[in-house]
């Protein structure tokens, strides 16, 4: 690894990335211990130069989790402003700039959870969950804008881990 020198438009922490293969997108995020971003900004994987603003999501988020495509990047759950735990899930064109748009939900709201992706469906689990922590595996056609559906359980409740998403081929 070498040291990326670019740096984001709005320096901030506890958001979500992506990438649909070309370029890296930094979603949401908190610049205080009770604030939730809603910019969206991306870098060109292939130009180490500093990030440009490509819009904003419609709920300011943090501690959410984000995955895509070619097609479409997803963002969803989270926590905003007052510390409520976000069920929405919105959408990006990687293609062109712009706000995000709404996507559906997921079956409940949480924070700390993770996401992953191939190029159709799109997978969001664990999290803290109003009851506490959860193992519930949640999924989307990413395709088909519409609400998640229950995909059954990980191995464990937890918060706070990583995911990563396998080739697109």
């Amino acid at each position: 690894a070498t040291a990326w020198s670019g740096t984001l438009t709005v320096s901030r922490r506890s958001g979500a990335a992506a990438s649909d293969g070309t370029k890296g997108f930094f979603m949401g995020g908190t610049t205080t211990y009770s604030d939730s971003k809603n910019e969206i900004d991306y870098v060109t994987i292939a130009t180490d130069a500093n990030a440009t603003d490509f819009g904003n999501l419609g709920t300011g988020r943090r501690h959410c989790s984000a995955c895509g495509n070619t097609d479409r990047t997803l963002v969803a759950a989270g926590e905003d402003s007052g510390g409520n735990r976000l069920a929405s899930i919105e959408y990006i064109n990687p293609a062109s700039a712009s706000n995000a748009s709404s996507f559906g939900n997921l079956v409940g709201g949480y924070y700390y959870g993770y996401a992953a992706c191939s190029e159709t469906k799109a997978v969001f689990s664990n999290g803290s969950h109003s009851s506490g922590y959860s193992q519930m595996m949640q999924i989307v056609t990413i395709a088909n804008t519409g609400n998640a559906s229950n995909w059954g359980n990980s191995g464990a409740a937890s918060i706070g881990g990583a995911a990563c998403s396998g080739a697109a081929s």
